[in-house]
């Protein structure tokens, strides 16, 4: 994805967040904007509150899993699972 195309996305993304702060898939594609830009932190953040709204949507588990693998803490991570 072209950097200006990727904050493009993140400040829709952030917009329709802002206003249907429910809507799991909007949270999910914010998390992965930060998971591209290598913001593991901001990306588990999204992906947790995907787990909160949508506790059986799988692939939110597994990217969250991937956001704190890839932040270095793989215990945390297959705890997660």
């Amino acid at each position: 994805m072209k950097a200006g195309r990727l904050d493009e996305a993140e400040a829709r993304f952030k917009e329709v967040v802002a206003k249907f702060p429910d809507l799991g898939g909007a949270h999910y594609n914010l998390g992965y904007v930060y998971r591209v830009r290598k913001d593991w932190k901001s990306a588990e953040a999204e992906y947790l509150r995907v787990t909160e709204l949508q506790p059986t949507r799988s692939d939110a588990f597994i990217a969250l899993a991937a956001a704190r693998e890839l932040d270095g803490r793989s215990p945390e991570a297959v705890a997660g699972l």
